[in-house]
């Protein structure tokens, strides 16, 4: 038992020095996906640009906006002060395989966003819808841009699988 535990502890280090993540030069403009393999895992990244404008209210109000464009993540034209907007994020595993799904969020607008989930398992065939808010409490007015990242491990054999929760 204890061989078997030093054993998964090992290989979950070595799994972590493999894995390698992708490192944009900019963020993205339009939806866009980027794969790479290693010895354990099929690592692929879906990067959503992800943007906000929080407007101080003129003559007490502020017209809403909402972007439906479904390749981003666009919160519309947000109040300043305690407003927030959510849009959702449907992750669908179509994979033959459980795979391993973390949200990260980058630029200027990573610290306004929220996830309900930030990391999950997905088991195959399996959908989760995954709440995104962008908090504009405190926020002044400006423009907030980034990009929200769905990364995706996919093991590549029985070790792989049995070590994904804790990657």
């Amino acid at each position: 038992m204890q061989r078997a535990v030093v054993l998964a502890v090992l290989a979950v280090a070595a799994a972590a020095l493999i894995l390698i993540p992708f490192r944009p030069t900019g963020f993205a403009t339009a939806r866009d996906a980027r794969s790479y393999t290693t010895p354990l895992f099929i690592v692929e990244t879906v990067r959503y640009p992800a943007f906000a404008t929080v407007e101080a209210p003129a003559g007490g109000t502020v017209p809403l906006g909402l972007n439906t464009d479904p390749g981003s993540l666009g919160f519309g034209l947000l109040p300043a002060g305690e407003s927030e907007g959510t849009r959702s994020l449907n992750v669908d595993n179509t994979k033959a395989a459980t795979i391993k799904v973390k949200l990260e969020a980058s630029g200027p607008i990573a610290s306004r966003l929220t996830f309900d989930q930030r990391a999950f398992i997905l088991p195959p065939g399996v959908k989760m819808t995954v709440a995104v808010t962008f908090h504009a409490a405190g926020a002044s007015p400006a423009n907030f841009s980034g990009e929200v990242a769905v990364v995706t491990l996919e093991p590549r054999n029985p070790l792989a699988e049995a070590i994904l929760p804790w990657m």
